[in-house]
């Protein structure tokens, strides 16, 4: 980058007084960096603010946004991998804004490897570790920069809210362990006092972060409320992620969860799985046994190819055997059979959805289609119910839960369609497998061998339209501050429709 050329030799000499001067007054006036990134100059203009820039982090994009620097004619935006990485100019605008599209700007190896799907386009925005900073730059008539106001070194970046996972108290000591977040330097733990009817946080201790998926920490155990927040200086996270551990009072009910992926857990290779999944929240949250039948890519309806949560899941466990499931699956063997648990909770249809399985029709016992399937599928339960009660006990209550939100698009990642509006390959939306789902659990709450419950997704807040992008890794999977919210959900709803 240039300057625009003197006129005389006096004002050469003049202009180097006057930029020596300017750049340590800059010095000692913002702090600037000893060694300036490619394209910031080693002196700034004092009249010019630095932009203070706001940053959104979501699974396709990071969002920028900055007020207007009087005087600038354009910003440089710079970004580094971690907050201990080196900037690099990304881009030149003379907008106030600008979205940093992963696809289209990752290129180092370390940046394309947070990428968590073969096509590249989807990051956990947990570990998205990308710092921005912007400067406000003075252009020549040939658009070579010629004053800058220099740039905040240490950034700007949102810290994603640690979640707690699970505690364990034993001997006075609350073990807690969360899931790290990306350039968190430290973490502090609280606990919580319930006062005028909310909870009132006390810091108990401060812990240095470490480098794996998932941290532990102990401290006195002098509550029933816990979280975590990430700290790196004076920038700190949000403190939604905590456990209340003080209603375990389910110990000697058996839940089992039917589904895929999204009950499984996070899909994707090098995750934690099942730690991070709702069933396992909702363990944590009553006490009760809970066993996770979730297999990744499962549709309801028989399929080529595909597992099926009727076939592969639900007939395996109401013969007592663990359900059929890949190798790298953790799913532990079965203890029980399907007739030994208290409530079931069904899921599915994503994946019916995205892999055309037909609707069928309600009544049509053809398991190649969804509704086929799912009422086979609760046949198989209410045979097992019936067994219950044949034993003294009380019939099974099933869970039906009705489709989360998804909008993930392969073609178009970035601006994706809902699938609620979007048909598949069979000519079928999202609300069509909905509707199926609904009306199995009307028709099948007839039955005097079942209790059956609607659980429907769409009634609460933690995955909507508008915050998909940032409360899922890829618009269909969740990450695991979500994942444990649908756990909490759930929670509620047993205790307040099933259990009561």
């Amino acid at each position: 980058m240039s300057l625009n050329q003197p006129k005389s030799k006096s004002r050469i000499g003049m202009r180097k007084i006057l930029t020596v001067t300017l750049a340590l007054l800059l010095c000692l006036t913002f702090a600037a960096p000893p060694v300036y990134a490619a394209g910031i100059l080693p002196w700034g203009n004092a009249s010019m603010d630095q932009p203070c820039v706001n940053v959104t982090i979501k699974n396709t994009r990071a969002e920028l946004r900055w007020d207007e620097i009087e005087g600038a004619d354009a910003y440089q935006i710079y970004r580094k991998y971690g907050t201990g990485g080196q900037y690099r100019l990304i881009v030149t605008t003379t907008a106030t804004t600008f979205d940093d599209i992963y696809h289209n700007s990752f290129s180092t190896e370390n940046e394309r490897k947070l990428f968590k799907d073969k096509e590249r386009y989807y990051v956990d925005p947990t570990k998205n570790p990308m710092v921005y900073t912007v400067a406000a730059v003075q252009l020549d008539s040939d658009g070579n920069v010629t004053q800058t106001s220099g740039y905040k070194e240490s950034g700007f970046y949102s810290l994603q809210t640690p979640t707690v996972l699970k505690i364990s108290v034993k001997d006075k000591k609350a073990n807690i362990t969360w899931k790290t977040v990306a350039n968190a330097k430290q973490y502090d733990l609280f606990y919580g006092n319930v006062k005028n009817g909310g909870v009132t946080w006390a810091k108990a201790t401060t812990v240095t972060a470490g480098s794996g998926q998932t941290q532990s920490a102990s401290i006195p155990a002098s509550s029933n409320y816990y979280t975590v927040q990430a700290r790196d200086g004076d920038i700190v996270s949000a403190r939604d992620g905590s456990l209340y551990v003080g209603t375990r009072n389910h110990r000697k009910s058996r839940i089992l969860f039917l589904g895929d992926s999204l009950t499984y857990g996070e899909p994707y290779p090098k995750t934690i799985g099942y730690s991070a999944s709702y069933p396992t929240r909702v363990a944590q949250n009553t006490g009760a046994y809970v066993y996770n039948a979730g297999i990744g890519g499962a549709t309801v309806g028989i399929r080529k190819g595909s597992y099926s949560i009727y076939r592969d899941e639900t007939l395996n466990l109401a013969s007592g055997k663990t359900p059929n499931k890949p190798q790298s699956s953790p799913m532990p063997e079965a203890k029980y059979s399907l007739q030994d648990y208290d409530i079931i909770v069904i899921e599915g249809g994503a994946n019916d959805y995205s892999r055309g399985v037909s609707l069928g029709s309600f009544g049509n016992m053809d398991t190649s289609t969804f509704y086929g399937a799912y009422s086979t599928m609760m046949q198989t339960i209410r045979k097992a119910s019936q067994k219950r009660i044949a034993d003294g006990k009380k019939p099974i209550k099933v869970v039906c839960t009705g489709m989360f939100f998804s909008d993930k698009n392969y073609t178009d990642p970035v601006h994706p369609v809902s699938k609620y509006k979007r048909k598949n390959s069979k000519g079928f939306t999202y609300q069509d497998y909905e509707n199926a789902i609904v009306k199995e659990a009307k028709e099948w709450n007839k039955s005097k061998y079942l209790s059956v419950y609607l659980y429907d997704p769409k009634d609460y807040s933690y995955l909507t339209e508008e915050n998909s992008s940032m409360n899922t890794v890829d618009n269909l999977h969740m990450k695991a501050w979500t994942y444990c919210k649908i756990g909490d959900s759930i929670t509620n709803f047993l205790r307040n429709e099933v259990w009561k």
